[in-house]
């Protein structure tokens, strides 16, 4: 912009400040606004062929001249700062002009001179003064973010209200958005809410885009256990947060030892994945295994690793083992929560002798009612040992 002081707009928005002058050079000095220089030359009262009064030394400061002498005033032959006898005139400078032509005294006009960059005669509200008028954000025509307000001062024009954002229509400083899906055909995006306006809506074509993903799911590294007959053996979630998508895929019962495996149609997204077991020794819990999944096209050979970890311990009361007459009900369930991630395990204490302790692992019986599979450790991080469902019996013990 070749702009070396003072403050510019960069264009986009906002202010750019390029710096101060050194030495005697001033910003616009040699006649160039935003650029240091020097080139005034200050004038002196014979210079210019006055001999009272003030005048402007050519530099911006004020220059005394000294007084008349009776019956003389300063200006007064019809000449500003001469003294002479008559009618007084004035010069600009005295009157605090600086700018335009004015009536200087005794019907005599004078010329004030004019305005530099931005500024403009009348523009500060005092006529024949120099000043610049400061625009407003509508006067600009912009709804949002901080740009140059025409005089070199930043002016904020505020944000934008949710969906909207500052320029995300295309326009800078205009609050907008972009359409999520693109148009039917005759239609086009309004930038100022996000919809397809403008089309037909008796010939509208929708066609719903779909992706297959296909891939397999292991636990900590290896196939997962399955005895099953015809259930399936887990399930796969893919779940689009921000345009609420939600497709399940199931890993179907196809052989004991064959992969667990799935495939099927999604809508393109970004999508968090989850698994659930079902017919097998996966927790049963959804398991987050991929964040941030991008579907733009087929996606094949996704391994998903469903990661676990064992615990196990033994319940006390008071420091004491607990009693218990159980014959072949649980003695007691220990709940593993993890708050963040939103996982749940349960691992039972099962009926397994009356002065046995109570003990609780990933090999221990499942709850009466979930499914029947070995029973797997816990997510990290959080509990998921023998992912079990919490039971609904109650218990008897002394």
């Amino acid at each position: 912009m070749g702009a070396s002081c003072g403050a510019i707009s960069d264009g986009c928005s906002d202010i750019l400040q390029c710096g101060t002058c050194q030495g005697t050079e001033t910003c616009g000095g040699g006649g160039t606004p935003n650029v240091c220089g020097q080139g005034c030359q200050p004038m002196s009262c014979a210079s210019v062929g006055a001999n009272c009064g003030t005048i402007d030394d050519g530099c911006g400061q004020a220059l005394s001249c000294g007084s008349c002498q009776t019956p003389e005033v300063c200006g007064g032959g019809g000449t500003p700062n001469v003294c002479g006898q008559g009618c007084q005139v004035s010069s600009c400078f005295e009157l605090g002009l600086d700018c335009g032509t004015v009536d200087v005294g005794c019907g005599t006009t004078a010329t004030c001179g004019t305005c530099q960059g931005t500024e403009s005669c009348g523009g500060g509200g005092t006529p024949n003064v120099c000043g610049c008028t400061a625009r407003t954000c509508g006067d600009l025509g912009i709804q949002c973010g901080t740009v140059d307000d025409g005089c070199g001062s930043p002016l904020d024009c505020g944000g934008c209200p949710a969906p909207l954002s500052c320029g995300g229509g295309g326009t800078p400083n205009v609050c907008g958005t972009t359409c999520a899906v693109s148009c039917p055909s005759g239609y086009t995006c309004d930038p100022g809410s996000g919809s397809c306006v403008g089309g037909t809506a008796t010939t509208l074509t929708l066609n719903v885009v779909t992706h297959t993903v296909s891939g397999v799911v292991t636990m900590n590294g290896q196939p997962p256990i399955s005895s099953c007959g015809s259930s399936d053996r887990a399930y796969v979630d893919f779940i689009e947060p921000n345009l609420g998508y939600h497709h399940t895929l199931a890993v179907p019962c196809n052989g004991a030892t064959s992969p667990f495996a799935f495939s099927g149609s999604v809508f393109p997204g970004t999508y968090r994945v989850q698994v659930r077991g079902y017919s097998s020794n996966l927790p049963s819990e959804a398991f987050t295994v991929r964040q941030g999944l991008t579907v733009s096209g087929p996606v094949s050979n996704l391994t998903l690793d469903v990661v676990t970890h064992p615990v196990s311990g033994v319940v006390t009361m008071n420091g004491q083992q607990p009693t218990s007459g159980c014959g072949s009900s649980d003695r007691a369930y220990v709940d593993f929560i993890e708050p963040n991630l939103g996982y749940h395990h349960t691992l039972a204490v099962p009926c397994d002798g009356a002065t046995s302790p109570f003990a609780f692992s990933p090999c221990s019986p499942e709850p009466t009612g979930s499914r029947s599979a070995a029973t797997p450790p816990i997510y990290p991080a959080k509990p998921s040992p023998c992912d079990r469902a919490s039971p609904s019996a109650g218990r008897s013990a002394t």
